[in-house]
């Protein structure tokens, strides 16, 4: 081998050798540098304001539930017999009183004539042959039939006008089992309107029904619970979903005894 020759093999080597030699240089400190980073103590964690706020011991979670507006009392009116309508004294959304009268009628040539051979045995001289539909309580129409009109023949028929109680009103809402054990009489929540932003009403739980829904045992148990809510102005109108929101603790119904209660067992012996 000449001398050139080995020169260049010297050279190679060395270069070999720099090589490593900065390499474990560099992976020397990347390795310092992790460590570094995982001796780094993590940021120590405050209260927040929310969290101050909550009582001591009281563990809470919010329910939301989705709900119906109905009329607190509704009562329908009813035609008793075939007619013509003479007078429409009423619309939907009118405010009426127990006894106003709502519509006017005038029974058909063969109503009149069968009523009469009915009561004619009872010693019946006169036959009232013209008739009126009143209020019967105190409180706004609500529905009127979209056939009822002056001059239309209508009936026998059911549900012609419904006057419901719109202030306060009740809401209607079906909840799961476990949250339907958390509520109490007079819990009280906040209701948003979905079809109103920006409205927002304070209601409160009226009945919790204790049987649910359905009794099948494949199917999960969702019990009825009704709330009040006042409604001036009458903004809230019947059929209207809301959504209502209850900031309720946790009690200790649903999460079993303490150590050392006497009164049950939250497990089977």
């Amino acid at each position: 081998m000449s001398s050139n020759q080995k020169g260049s093999c010297r050279a190679k080597r060395c270069g070999i050798v720099l090589l490593v030699l900065m390499s474990f240089l560099f992976s020397s400190q990347s390795l310092g540098t992790e460590k570094k980073v995982q001796r780094m103590p993590p940021p120590r964690k405050t209260d927040t304001d929310f969290q101050r706020l909550l009582p001591k011991k009281a563990p809470t979670s919010d329910i939301i539930l989705i709900g119906k507006a109905l009329c607190s009392l509704k009562r329908t009116v009813d035609l008793p017999f075939k007619g013509t309508i003479t007078a429409l004294e009423v619309q939907a959304g009118q405010a009426v009183n127990k006894g106003d009268v709502l519509a006017r009628y005038r029974l058909t040539p063969e109503i009149v004539l069968s009523l009469r051979r009915e009561t004619m045995p009872s010693g019946v001289k006169r036959l009232e042959e013209e008739g009126a539909l009143t209020a019967p309580i105190t409180g706004h129409v609500v529905w009127v039939h979209p056939e009822i009109r002056q001059g239309a023949r209508l009936g026998p028929m059911n549900r012609v006008f419904e006057v419901g109680v719109m202030d306060p009103m009740r809401l209607s809402a079906h909840v799961y089992e476990e949250e339907a054990l958390r509520l109490d009489l007079g819990d009280k929540g906040i209701v948003r309107p979905e079809s109103l932003p920006g409205w927002k009403f304070k209601a409160q739980v009226s009945r919790i029904s204790w049987s649910p829904l359905s009794l099948d045992p494949l199917q999960p148990s969702y019990y009825e619970v009704e709330f009040t809510v006042k409604n001036p102005g009458l903004i809230l109108r019947e059929g209207l979903r809301v959504i209502i929101h209850l900031f309720k603790p946790v009690s200790r119904k649903t999460h079993g005894p303490a150590a050392g209660d006497s009164g049950g067992s939250s497990t089977s012996q």
